[in-house]
C-alpha cells in the first residue's frame, strides 16, 4: 500500500518549492529540472493544482506558476484528496464477500485506529507547517522562462 501516489508526491513537493519562492513565477521547465521529473508529467500536476485553486499561472514570456493561496491556507490533506480521493487504510484485503470477520477482525480494528490518528494529524497540517520544518531554501531556479 502506498500512502501517496507519484502525482500527489510531486504536487506536494511543487507546492513547497513554490511557497519558498514567494509570489515569483516559476516555469515548468525549471521546476521539472529541479525536481528531476519529466516536464509533461509535472505540467499535468501543476495544471491540476491550478484547477483546484492551489496555484495561479500565466502563459508566455515571464509566465509560470505561483501559489494561489497563502501557505497557511493550503491543507496537506486537501491536496492529497484532490489527487487520490479519501484516504482509507481500513479496506480489507479480502473484501466483505470473502471475509465474514469484518466486524470482529482485530487487525481491521487496529488499522481503523491508525487511520483515525493519521487523518487527525493530516487534517490540520498545512503547507506552512511543512515550510517550517524545512532547512533554509537552497533552490536555484531561473525565473525568466515561460
Amino acid at each position: 500500500m502506498k500512502l501517496l501516489r507519484r502525482d500527489t508526491d510531486a504536487a506536494l513537493k511543487s507546492l513547497v518549492i513554490l511557497a519558498q519562492m514567494g509570489q515569483k513565477r516559476v516555469d515548468t521547465l525549471a521546476l521539472a529540472e529541479q525536481m528531476k521529473l519529466s516536464r509533461p508529467f509535472l505540467r499535468r500536476v501543476l495544471q491540476a493544482l491550478q484547477t483546484k485553486g492551489f496555484l495561479k499561472s500565466a502563459k508566455g514570456k515571464g509566465g509560470g506558476f505561483w501559489l494561489g493561496q497563502k501557505p497557511a491556507a493550503i491543507k496537506v490533506l486537501q491536496v492529497i484528496e484532490a489527487f487520490q480521493g479519501k484516504i482509507e487504510l481500513q479496506e480489507c484485503l479480502f473484501r466483505e464477500v470473502l471475509c465474514p470477520d469484518m466486524k470482529s477482525c482485530v487487525l481491521r480494528r487496529k488499522i481503523l485506529e491508525l487511520e483515525t490518528s493519521l487523518l487527525a494529524e493530516l487534517k490540520d497540517l498545512t503547507l506552512q507547517d511543512l515550510l517550517n520544518l524545512q532547512e533554509p531554501p537552497t533552490i536555484k531556479i531561473d525565473k525568466t522562462g515561460g
